[in-house]
């Protein structure tokens, strides 16, 4: 039950003050969770948004793109300007683009042409319009959107394996000569003679 600080003397539109504020700071809510993009209740996200300075903010994104666009918002206005900025900020909504300066392909000066490519879903007329609001909101002043093309892909998963199989062959054939070879009909022998012969020392006649 609500219990007043307010001394004995205090008037009923301080009384009052005092039970509004009551009533708007009474959540269960743990504070250090309010500046966490990933953590922030999703009801009081678009004003984490607002703290954050998102520039484009659309109430019928998803749940996790909300909270991407929030969790970008610091990166995007680091490299606010640049082409790395506006594909940060386009990626926040799960889109990839491609930018072309006019250098690059010879268009008129300070002109950029975009392609994006979007992953498995069509897009209605609000998303088109913010990705035109995200590349306004973070491209440079100087540089104008000359062209925006929008491409549909399809992502699968793909697997690939390799094998490699090594071995030997050994084939056993008849022998065959390939030079000629002569069997000699010559035939050699050998024989060893022995003799002995004994002598007396004494004359027996």
């Amino acid at each position: 039950m609500f219990k007043t600080l307010l001394p004995p003397n205090a008037t009923l539109l301080e009384l009052a003050t005092e039970a509004s504020m009551a009533i708007a700071f009474d959540h269960d809510i743990d504070i250090d969770k309010l500046w966490s993009a990933e953590n922030c209740p999703i009801d009081l996200l678009p004003y984490l948004a607002w703290a954050l300075s998102v520039d484009t903010w659309n109430a019928d994104w998803p749940e996790h793109v909300k909270r991407q666009v929030v969790a970008s918002s610091v990166y995007v206005h680091r490299f606010k300007g640049t082409p790395a900025g506006i594909k940060a900020a386009l990626k926040a909504l799960d889109l990839g683009i491609t930018i072309s300066e006019w250098f690059d392909h010879g268009g008129d000066p300070y002109t950029f042409k975009a392609d994006v490519m979007v992953t498995t879903r069509g897009l209605t007329d609000r998303e088109f319009q913010d990705i035109i609001d995200v590349i306004a909101s973070t491209k440079n002043a100087r540089s104008h959107l000359s062209q925006l093309r929008v491409y549909l892909t399809t992502a699968a998963d793909t697997v690939l394996a390799s094998a490699t199989v090594t071995g030997e062959r050994i084939d056993v054939q008849p022998w065959i000569a390939t030079v000629p070879v002569s069997v000699p009909v010559y035939q050699f022998a050998a024989a060893i003679q022995l003799a002995e012969t004994i002598t007396t020392g004494e004359n027996l006649v």
